[in-house]
């Protein structure tokens, strides 16, 4: 099945936001969104996804098209080093206490704040030791639409990213879920799991636990790397923007 990696637009928005929507329904989301409805929820990621597709500053959307149907079938937001020599200062507790509670008094009433806000805070925590102090290239988001699981489209999207850090030479990070399938994708391009943190979903009205982990990746020398995960699939690629990307 033939798939090619496009740079996202504002008009690719809503289609973007139809993928990410479709992977909402696991427990650890449904705690989170509380009573939202589901067309209130994909309202709120339209705006914030596109204000972010429109200002790639820092960051890439990234997505994958069935050539055949013609559909976005995947999607990736990868953040990017800072330039190299920037001093990247850490924000005081103070200060991160504000930002967190101007953050969550800006959340819809019916999302289940609390545990937006412990979500928030364990997510930062695998982050940092994610990163341990060093420049990276971060998966901050990956999805796939349902029907197109386990066949590829979203390969192409993680090795643009372990690409670019091969050849700067930086680590590359990420945060998933302990049993997400797509682990065993990111174990093969070398990313080893660092950190987890575990969310009682029981404190916020679920049930069970949630295990996010972080997962880092050393770069490997561009000359050695061994074959690419995905040589065997059928890919064709657009001229990616024209940035440090």
């Amino acid at each position: 099945m033939p798939f090619t990696i496009h740079t996202a637009t504002p008009a690719d928005t809503q289609a973007i936001v139809a993928v990410f929507a479709s992977d909402q329904n696991e427990p650890f989301a449904r705690v989170q969104l509380g009573t939202l409805t589901q067309e209130a929820f994909k309202a709120r990621m339209e705006s914030r996804f596109g204000q972010e597709i429109a200002n790639q500053d820092g960051q890439v959307y990234l997505y994958t098209r069935d050539d055949e149907s013609g559909e976005i079938v995947s999607y990736a937001n990868w953040q990017l080093p800072a330039p190299e020599g920037e001093v990247v200062e850490e924000k005081s507790e103070e200060e991160e206490a504000k930002e967190l509670a101007d953050w969550a008094a800006a959340m819809p009433k019916e999302m289940n704040i609390l545990s937006m806000i412990a979500t928030r805070k364990g997510m930062r925590k695998i982050r940092k030791s994610s990163e341990n102090g060093q420049r990276n290239y971060f998966l901050m988001n990956l999805g796939t639409h349902p029907s197109y699981r386990r066949k590829g489209a979203a390969t192409a999207l993680v090795q643009w990213g372990v690409e670019r850090a091969d050849k700067e030479g930086v680590i590359a990070c990420l945060s998933t879920s302990e049993h997400n399938s797509a682990r065993k994708m990111y174990e093969r391009f070398g990313f080893e799991k660092v950190d987890e943190h575990v969310f009682e979903l029981t404190q916020f009205g679920g049930e069970g636990e949630h295990i996010a982990i972080g997962m880092r990746r050393q770069p490997k020398p561009v000359s050695v790397r061994s074959k690419r995960p995905y040589e065997a699939l059928c890919f064709s690629f657009e001229a990616f923007m024209p940035r440090v990307s």
